[in-house]
Formats: structure tokens, C-alpha cells, sequence
């Protein structure tokens, strides 16, 4: 059967090809399976033959910047803008405890390819665009069946991680059934998820928030008792069931925040932010934004462009529009949201003339006196649309 293979002839691709030579090298995992699914390729992975110390040799001979991401499991990250490239010595697993494995490299494709978690993303593509599959991955693929390669028990057994990516990859990948052997595994072994650093578990799970089957994978998570070693406190996943991302294009704030803040506002767990923040390992700015976008207080959607402009100002763009999305999943006006959200990208936001400087040097005030005169100044400016200038506002509030 025939793909769409383009990427194949990308710049940075076919540079990586000529450096380190056909014969050396097959692309593996997410941009095999997302080509023979017809889906937009992301991340491209890279296995080859060459030991990593001959894979650096070679870019740093040809002027490409390398990083020794991961030489102990034979990993390294390439650069060639406008893209990267994780290129990773074959190599089957030595020792395996659930969490770390000790491994060796080795030179057949095919036990490479038993090492790995499922078997669509055990499939390669030669540099001439021939398809490898050893585990039936295309078919599996395209059924969207996302099934352990070999035994389930064992593949969980040499990485916890991947009861997680069982159910991340069905909810991005997921058909109408679900392997039942390796629901069964992960059921069996769900107590080990505990034994997980936090940053691995939010990788996954921030993936998962955002993919096309999250509520019911959260839900069959939640009923098989494994949601509870992720998120050890009760939500509903049915408060993601209408949220849409389409009434936002790009924005600084990250898309799976704006769900894991709609499954905190569905609990009634006191501390639930903070829990998951030390469970998950979230960086400090997130847990900032957590506490913004998750408060049961804030503001509901008003169609008041006057407020609107207000919150913005308070809160800024990405904030306000991720509220409008939020505010459109529990049950707001979709067309009053769209409204609020284009003029949040729209307006542009004044910054208020007058500074306490400027007050102190006017001698207009002093100490204390200043803040509350800048305070009073500024809900005026407000209040007048933001138009009167700085000269203005210092003559209207003359003493």
C-alpha cells in the first residue's frame, strides 16, 4: 500500500540520511505509525546500527550539533534546524526493574523491535520508504488496537510507565475495543504506578488530557481503579466532555492545563491542587496558573466587553481565553465565548500613563499617599475607557 511519505524528503531528513548512510539507519515508532494513519508526523525517531560514539563522530565531522541526551541507553538528540532527531543504538534490554533498564547494544531489527512497548510503534521505515513490521503494527494501527508486544505482565514488568501509555495511546489512537489482555495486565499491576517518579507520570498524563478519548479513557481508568494512583483524590471526567480547543489557536498557556484545571474544579478534595502539583512534579508557574484557572471563584462570562477589558488587564489574554474556554465546557453561551475570546485577541492592552514617580516629582504626593491616588487614578482611567493621557489624569486629580 502507498503512504505519503514527504517527510522522507525533508531538508533536515535527508541530511541525517546522507551523514549516517542508508544502510545505518531505519526511522522508527510515532512518524511510521502517524504515516501509515494518514496523520500529521511529529517527533521523528531515528534507530541505527552505529554505536552512539560513531553516530556523534559523524554529525560533529559534518558541522551538526549533538547532545549526548541519553548515551547509557544509547540515545542522542540531533539537531538540524528546523528539526530534531532522537537517534538511538539497537539494543535489547540486559536488566529491567520497572523503572530503569540496563541495556546492550545489539544489530538485528528485529530484536530491537521486541524491546518495544506496542506493536504499532514498532514499525520501520527504511530510508527508501519500506515498511518493517515484525508485530503486526499496521493492522493494529489501523484498528486502533493498542496491544502489549508479547506478554503484557512482562512488557509492564520492565516499565511501569507503560500502563499509562496503554491508556494514552488509546485515547489518542483508541477504536472500538480495547485489548482486554492488557487491561488485564495493567489492572493486575496498577499498584506499581506508585513506584513512578512524578515527571514521568506528567508527561503521560498531560498528553492524555488532550487527546480525542480522554473522557472515556479516564473513566475506564477511574472504574479499573488505577485513576486513583495518579490522582489520589475523586474528579469527573465528564467535565472534559465538552471542551473544544478550537475556539483558541495558538497560546501561551498549554492546552492540557486548561483540562487538568477543569478536572481540579470537579473536585471537592480541599488541597487538590497542591496534591497534584507535589504528586506530578508541576513547576511553579503551573501551579500559579492552576490556582488562577481552577478557583471556583472565578469571574463568570459576562457579554460585557467593559468587564471583559478589566479581566484582561487583571488576568492578561492567554488566561482570559482559556477562561472562555473553560467557561464554554461547563455550560456558557458558545457564541458569547467565541465573542469574548476574539476580542481578547483583538484589543490591544494600555498600559496606565502615570507612574508614582511621576506623582513624587509633581510633589503632588508623598509616601502612602501615593498608592492610594495611583489607586484611585487608575479605577478613573478605567472607568473613562482608558482614553484620558497622563497629563490629563495629574490635572484632573489636582489637589
Amino acid at each position: 500500500m502507498h503512504y505519503d511519505m514527504a517527510w522522507l524528503g525533508w531538508e533536515s531528513v535527508t541530511r541525517l540520511i546522507d551523514i549516517l548512510k542508508p544502510e545505518n539507519i531505519r526511522f522508527v515508532g510515532g512518524a511510521v505509525r502517524d504515516t501509515v494513519l494518514g496523520r500529521a508526523i511529529g517527533d521523528i525517531d531515528v534507530a541505527t546500527l552505529l554505536l552512539p560514539e560513531q553516530v556523534m563522530n559523524r554529525l560533529k565531522q559534518a558541522g551538526i550539533k549533538v547532545i549526548p541526551t541519553g548515551l547509557k541507553h544509547g540515545t542522542v538528540t540531533v539537531l538540524i534546524p528546523p528539526h530534531s532527531f532522537e537517534v538511538t543504538t539497537l539494543r535489547r534490554d540486559e536488566q529491567t526493574n520497572g523503572r530503569h533498564a540496563i541495556v546492550s547494544p545489539v544489530t538485528d531489527w528485529e530484536v530491537d523491535a521486541m524491546r518495544r512497548d506496542f506493536t504499532f510503534n514498532a514499525l520501520y521505515c527504511t530510508p527508501a520508504g519500506e515498511i518493517m513490521d515484525y508485530w503486526n503494527g499496521i493492522e493494529d494501527a489501523k484498528q486502533g488496537m493498542v496491544r502489549f508486544i508479547g506478554d503484557p505482565d512482562s512488557r509492564i514488568q520492565e516499565d511501569f510507565l507503560r500502563i499509562l501509555r496503554f491508556f494514552r495511546f488509546y485515547a489518542s489512537y483508541g477504536g472500538q475495543w480495547l485489548d482486554t489482555a492488557g487491561l488485564k495486565a495493567c489492572v493486575r499491576q496498577a499498584a506499581n504506578i506508585m513506584l513512578l517518579s512524578g515527571e514521568r507520570i506528567r508527561q503521560e498524563m498531560l498528553k492524555l488530557l488532550v487527546a480525542e478519548k480522554r473522557v472515556e479513557t479516564l473513566q475506564m481508568m477511574q472504574k479499573q481503579g488505577i485513576l486513583q494512583y495518579i490522582i489520589p483524590f475523586a474528579v469527573e471526567p465528564l467535565a472534559l466532555q465538552h471542551l473544544d480547543f478550537s475556539y483558541i489557536q495558538e497560546s501561551s498557556i498549554k492546552k492540557p492545563l486548561i483540562a487538568l484545571a477543569l478536572l481540579l474544579r470537579s473536585t471537592k478534595e480541599a488541597n487538590a491542587i497542591e496534591t497534584l502539583v507535589k504528586r506530578w512534579k508541576l513547576s511553579n508557574h503551573d501551579y500559579q496558573l492552576l490556582v488562577r484557572l481552577a478557583s471556583q471563584e472565578q469571574p463568570l462570562l459576562e457579554a460585557d466587553p467593559v468587564n471583559w477589558k478589566k479581566t484582561i488587564r487583571k488576568s492578561g489574554k492567554t488566561v482570559f481565553m482559556a477562561r472562555a474556554v473553560m467557561a464554554i465546557a461547563e455550560g456558557a453561551e458558545k457564541e458569547l465565548a467565541a465573542r469574548a475570546i476574539a476580542f481578547a485577541d483583538d484589543w490591544h492592552i494600555p498600559a496606565f500613563p502615570v507612574g508614582g514617580n511621576d506623582l513624587l516629582t509633581l510633589q503632588i504626593a508623598q509616601g502612602k499617599e501615593v498608592g492610594k491616588l495611583l489607586k484611585k487614578m487608575e479605577y478613573y482611567w478605567e472607568e473613562k475607557d482608558y482614553m484620558p493621557s497622563k497629563e490629563e489624569l495629574i490635572q484632573h486629580f489636582l489637589p
